[in-house]
């Protein structure tokens, strides 16, 4: 039975070694309390992508066995991207694939030009020379006029003003076209 104490009093010395070590360990250290509150903030704005900063709190309360209380707060911002969507408008314009113009008339008669859009809004640095219709009949005989307009002309009428063009002589006579835009 001796033999049994020599080998439990080694063992009993540790127990109570760690025993004593543990009561000063909590006399000697602080008992922590951690409370943590956490708020997020975040603002998004109408656009296609906006980084708003998001603001994080957090406070922590230590409490000692001496009564002492410490606050801190710690703040940590965090940039936040949000994507908005876009919305795209699309607005089609149609315009005339050509116009018709009518001359003025003479001896009963008139003749017509027809013009496509890209003379007006794009118009050639030598103008443009066309033929008129033909007309004339029952009162004089059949006929066309030539028709001319510089790149200028062509370039006023885009702009908005009217311009009056006079053909060229056939059968003694001319006809006055006045052109506009019509798109």
């Amino acid at each position: 039975m001796a033999r049994k104490w020599i080998f439990l009093l080694p063992i009993l010395a540790v127990a109570l070694a760690f025993l004593s070590w543990s009561a000063c360990k909590e006399e000697t250290t602080p008992e922590t309390t951690t409370t943590s509150a956490s708020t997020t903030v975040t603002t998004t704005t109408s656009t296609a992508t906006t980084t708003t900063p998001t603001t994080t709190t957090t406070p922590t309360t230590t409490t000692t066995p001496t009564t002492t209380t410490a606050v801190t707060t710690s703040t940590t911002t965090a940039p936040t991207t949000t994507t908005a969507p876009t919305t795209t408008t699309s607005t089609t314009t149609t315009v005339a694939t050509s116009h018709t113009f009518t001359s003025t008339v003479f001896v009963s008669h008139d003749h017509t030009i027809t013009l496509p859009p890209t003379d007006l809004t794009n118009p050639p640095s030598g103008g443009i020379s066309l033929t008129t219709s033909v007309a004339g009949a029952p009162y004089i005989a059949d006929h066309t006029h030539s028709f001319a307009m510089t790149q200028g002309q062509l370039q006023t009428v885009n702009g908005g003003t009217p311009v009056t063009v006079t053909t060229g002589v056939t059968l003694s006579h001319t006809h006055d076209f006045t052109i506009s835009k019509w798109f």
